[in-house]
This record gives C-alpha cells, sequence and structure tokens, in this order.
C-alpha cells in the first residue's frame, strides 16, 4: 500500500508579470517575452523591506519637521510675539510634512526620484538656514547627520530598484 505524497508535484499555472502570458510555475523565463521571473522576487524582496524601510523614514523625516514646529511653538511662544509669526511656524512646519507626505507615497511607484528630491529638500533647507543663521549648523548635528546617512541609503536602495527593474524589461 502507497502512501500519499504531501507533495504535490503537478505544476500549477501562473501568469508573466510582464505581459500576462500564462506559463507553468516552474518555468523561469517567459516563454513569450523572455521575462526573468527570478528578478520580479529580487524586486518584490528589495521592495518588501528596503524600500519600506526608505519609505518609513521619508515619512519619518515629515513628521520630524511638524513635532519639531510644535515644539518650537511652545518654547518660544512668548518671542513669536504675533500671530502672523506663529502662523508661519505652523504653515512651515505642516507644509514639510504634507511635502513629506507626498514623496512617501510617491516613492511606492519612483523610489529613486522620490528618495532623491528628499535629499535635496532637506539639504537645501538646512543650508539656507544654516546662511540665514551660521549657529544653527551645529544644532541638531546627529538627527541631521542621521537624516542625510539614512536619505542616502534610500537612494541607494531606489537605485537598486529602479536597475532591477529596468534589467528585466
Amino acid at each position: 500500500m502507497a502512501l500519499p505524497s504531501l507533495i504535490d508535484d503537478t505544476p500549477t499555472a501562473t501568469t508573466c508579470n510582464q505581459c500576462k502570458t500564462a506559463m507553468a510555475a516552474r518555468e523561469r523565463f517567459c516563454p513569450s517575452c523572455g521575462a526573468d521571473r527570478e528578478v520580479e522576487w529580487q524586486v518584490a524582496g528589495l521592495e518588501m523591506t528596503r524600500l519600506a524601510s526608505a519609505r518609513k523614514w521619508i515619512l519619518g523625516i515629515g513628521v520630524w519637521y511638524l513635532i519639531s514646529g510644535a515644539i518650537m511653538l511652545l518654547v518660544l511662544r512668548k518671542q513669536l510675539g504675533t500671530d502672523e509669526q506663529r502662523n508661519l511656524v505652523l504653515v512651515t512646519s505642516g507644509g514639510l510634512f504634507a511635502i513629506h507626505l507626498g514623496l512617501y507615497v510617491w516613492a511606492k511607484t519612483a523610489p529613486l526620484a522620490a528618495a532623491v528630491v528628499s535629499l535635496l529638500l532637506f539639504v537645501t533647507l538646512h543650508t539656507a538656514n544654516a546662511a540665514l543663521d551660521p549657529s544653527t549648523i551645529y544644532k541638531g548635528i546627529v538627527i541631521k547627520v542621521l537624516f542625510v546617512l539614512v536619505l542616502a541609503k534610500a537612494i541607494q536602495a531606489g537605485y537598486e530598484i529602479h536597475r532591477m527593474r529596468n534589467q528585466r524589461a
């Protein structure tokens, strides 16, 4: 008496992610367009790990702007005498958060571009701030360096995904 097999050896059908042609699950290359399914899996793996981390950091920077704006309002309440000055802090921190929220969403489809724009925005903002008040260069230097490093890693992950997506085309 033969024991039933616990492993199903029957090939199941699947479709190519590029051209949507039906193909056997065991085939690595699409018979119609030649797309490499292994590259698809590698891209999916990168998107689930490094891209997710990069996107979270982009959003985290936006949240940091929002929180630091709120803290600035509380701490500098008396120095920001007019409502106009307080509103400027609110609009600036809220606007930077909104931009980073948009970059977070955009990074799902264009991770390299979103990471580059996020880094350029961060560096430009802090360079302009340092030009207006040189004492801000060393204030929060640990957070600034951390954000530049994680955005550089986000660019690296975005480039890797961009390269792999172009490789499969």
